[in-house]
């Protein structure tokens, strides 16, 4: 029996449609199987701030801070509409200094739709002893606190042990991993620096800890209590100045990458030389927003990538 010749159009189409639903599933496939982190760069030439975008699967996108608004304003904000992201389903503010929040009014004006913000409010009296520039401003964490609240938007606190977001599926977890209130025994009172709060971001094998600006006090007294802190990928707390947590705490994280959300003087300069050693002796790679710019974490569930905007050194 002679087959009937299939029409060249039909064929194409056929083809084409192939061609379509093959990328489409493969697209899906990665992206909902996948973690994008994105370190942006919000500390200029000579400031200090951080900014981390993680993009879960299904299109979840949570913020940790902001840095100050004008780099809100300047990088962040910018990038976002570059990568097409109009909402933040989370904006986490790990501390009460403007380098962390600053751009949060920035951002509820901004995007089409900010789901809830998590933002402790500091101890005024500990607040009030940061006289430098950029240091707590209590009435500018109020205004900033009524502003979300005015906008709408559902404002919560944080504390030790909340889960903030959870895949069981695919085995997801963003958690606190602590917060201190600046004022409570055991640890007492503290800078506005040592409430940050510490995230830990697990996805199968790979553990991500983002220490906020944590300094000695706090980090030591996590290693003291045996906290776990082990993890693969450590933000460097207080952007890798001196006054940052102890090498108690960095070789109780024992991280197989350090990231740096600094300017490149401030991580070349003498207050970032103590993890700039640290660094070195263990033979860490480092990435720091004021060298590399943008820095892209690709996480996997069984491990991840690191793509910096720029391929100077970081260490």
């Amino acid at each position: 029996m002679k087959l009937s010749r299939i029409p060249f159009w039909l064929a194409a189409t056929v083809l084409i449609v192939v061609a379509f639903v093959g990328v489409g599933g493969w697209y899906y496939y990665t992206t909902s199987n996948r973690i994008l982190w994105t370190m942006v760069h919000v500390s200029g030439e000579r400031y200090s701030g951080d900014a981390h975008l993680l993009e879960f699967p299904g299109g979840h996108v949570v913020l940790i801070d902001t840095g100050f608004d004008h780099f809100t304003r300047g990088a962040l904000i910018p990038y976002l509409e570059n990568r097409g992201i109009d909402h933040i389903d989370q904006l986490i503010v790990t501390h009460a200094h403007r380098n962390h929040y600053g751009g949060v009014v920035s951002l509820i004006d901004h995007l089409k739709h900010i789901g809830e913000v998590y933002f402790n409010l500091p101890p005024k009296s500990q607040c009030d002893k940061e006289t430098w520039s950029t240091g707590c401003n209590y009435q500018h964490v109020l205004q900033t606190r009524q502003a979300i609240d005015k906008a709408g938007v559902p404002l919560h606190n944080l504390a030790t042990d909340d889960l903030l977001y959870n895949n069981d599926k695919q085995d997801i977890i963003l958690e606190v991993v602590h917060v201190h209130d600046g004022m409570s025994k055991p640890i007492g009172k503290t800078d506005i620096n040592d409430t940050s709060a510490v995230l830990r971001l697990v996805y199968g094998r790979t553990t991500v800890l983002f220490a906020g600006d944590l300094n000695r006090k706090v980090g030591d007294y996590l290693v003291d209590e045996n906290f776990f802190l082990k993890s693969d990928i450590l933000t460097a707390p207080h952007h890798g100045v001196e006054s940052a947590a102890s090498n108690r705490f960095l070789n109780a994280v024992d991280p197989k990458v350090l990231m740096v959300s600094d300017s490149a003087g401030e991580w070349q300069g003498a207050r970032g030389a103590r993890m700039r050693r640290f660094a070195t002796d263990h033979h860490i790679p480092v990435y720091v927003t004021g060298l590399n710019g943008n820095v892209v974490v690709t996480l996997k569930r069984d491990g991840f990538t690191v793509e910096p905007q720029h391929q100077a050194g970081g260490d």
